[in-house]
C-alpha cells in the first residue's frame, strides 16, 4: 500500500511535527491506545493523524504494525485498517473547508481526517 501526501497537506501537517515525532493514520475502531470512543459501531469511516513525541509510552503501539514510507516520514497503520484504503491512496486538502481527506481512484475514501497531536498519555488508557 502507498500513502502519497498532496504538498498542501504537507503544509497543513508540518506546524505541528516535531523533530522525532512518530505518526499514526488512525482507522477510529476503538482498538488502540487512542480511542475517542468505546462505540465502535460507526456508519462512517473515520481516520485520524495522530502526531506523538518520541517520548510517548509505548503500550499499545504495537497494533500500529504496517509502516508506510511518506513525504512526512513513516506514519504507522493498523494492518486492519488497509481494507478501507487502496493500493494507491493520497492524503489532500479539501479546498472549501481545508479538511484533510484521504482519496482513492474509486474516489473519496474518508472525508474529513482529524489530525491530532497527543502530548502524554492520559488516565485510563
Amino acid at each position: 500500500m502507498e500513502l502519497n501526501i498532496e504538498p498542501a497537506a504537507i503544509e497543513k501537517i508540518t506546524p505541528y511535527v516535531q523533530p522525532d515525532d512518530r505518526l499514526y493514520l488512525d482507522f477510529e475502531d476503538g482498538v488502540g491506545p487512542f480511542p475517542a470512543t468505546e462505540i465502535t459501531c460507526r456508519l462512517d469511516i473515520h481516520f485520524r493523524l495522530i502526531i506523538v513525541p518520541q517520548s510517548y509510552p509505548e503500550e499499545g503501539l504495537a497494533i500500529y504494525d504496517t509502516p508506510l514510507t511518506t513525504p512526512l516520514g513513516t506514519i504507522w497503520l493498523k494492518q486492519g485498517a488497509q481494507v478501507y484504503l487502496e493500493e494507491q491512496t493520497r492524503m489532500q486538502v479539501e479546498p472549501t473547508y481545508q479538511r484533510l481527506q484521504l482519496v482513492g481512484n474509486s474516489g473519496i475514501l474518508a472525508n474529513d481526517v482529524q489530525l491530532l497531536r497527543i502530548e502524554k498519555q492520559t488516565a485510563g488508557r
